[in-house]
């Protein structure tokens, strides 16, 4: 199974949370559709690195460039700063932490849509699905 996704562009000069929350799960689902479908064992691929230093990327920057995260607090960090500094083991837990609830978030919503996503697929593919 392969997946792929793109982001649409945006003319918004500023972005919420909740935009950059949805760039992360956007990120992850590719990684969720195949964890969904093979299974939490077999579902794991190597397809997902991009996805997940996209997902990473996006979350780093909202923490440390935007101070968009409330553990964190509403500060800007050098990447120095944010890699090497006092603050880095915190940092590295948050970015952790919210990768795995957006992971868990878009893992529902699949789940919830798989009926929906079979008969897409197979339409795609030109089969029937009843």
């Amino acid at each position: 199974m392969a997946t792929w996704n793109t982001q649409r562009p945006t003319k918004a000069p500023y972005s919420p949370v909740r935009t950059a929350n949805e760039r992360i799960r956007t990120s992850l689902g590719g990684r969720a559709a195949e964890t969904v479908y093979y299974g939490e064992k077999d579902g794991i691929s190597t397809g997902a690195s991009g996805d997940l230093k996209t997902a990473t990327r996006v979350t780093r920057v909202m923490i440390c460039n935007y101070g968009m995260d409330e553990e964190i607090g509403m500060v800007v960090l050098s990447q120095d700063e944010a890699t090497r500094g006092p603050h880095a083991g915190k940092i590295n837990e948050r970015v952790s932490r919210i990768i795995k609830e957006e992971m868990s978030e878009i893992m529902r919503i699949i789940t919830e849509a798989t009926a929906y996503i079979v008969k897409f697929c197979a339409a795609y593919a030109g089969e029937a699905v009843v």
